[in-house]
């Protein structure tokens, strides 16, 4: 194959997979759940999840050296 087509195929399957007829209900898109201040619903945004997951390593490295 030629290194080109990799990206192609790819983005093919990623468009697939993330359909929105697949995941959302109907007459839904992606661009109503992305966060936003003008939104009548305030859903949770993916960027939360980056501050929490570090820090939970921080705790596991404190609970290690504290028990040891």
């Amino acid at each position: 194959m030629k290194p080109i087509i990799v990206p192609i195929m790819l983005r093919y399957l990623l468009d697939k997979f993330w359909n929105e007829d697949v995941w959302l209900p109907p007459n839904t898109t992606w661009a109503d759940l992305a966060p936003g201040p003008d939104k009548a619903v305030v859903y949770t945004d993916h960027t939360h999840v980056f501050f929490p997951i570090p820090l939970a390593f921080v705790f596991i490295l404190v609970r290690y050296v504290i028990e040891k």
